[in-house]
């Protein structure tokens, strides 16, 4: 992932149309080296018992609503 300038992350991965569950891995400080994993704050749809996000993408690229054709 690349950080922009305010401090959001941002990828573009290569990915075929479909539905896609994810979360992220961060280390949450550099001392204790501890990694932990997290849901997305801006995910619409997500999986509590998985406990991760949901996306689907079409086109390349990431559609924003449960829509899917």
């Amino acid at each position: 992932m690349n950080r922009q300038n305010d401090g959001t992350f941002v990828c573009f991965p290569d990915i075929s149309d479909g539905q896609y569950e994810y979360k992220f891995r961060i280390k949450r400080k550099k001392e204790d080296d501890q990694w932990i994993d997290i849901i997305d704050p801006y995910a619409t749809k997500y999986d509590p018992e998985r406990d991760t996000g949901i996306m689907w993408v079409k086109e390349g690229k990431r559609l924003l609503n449960d829509a899917v054709d």
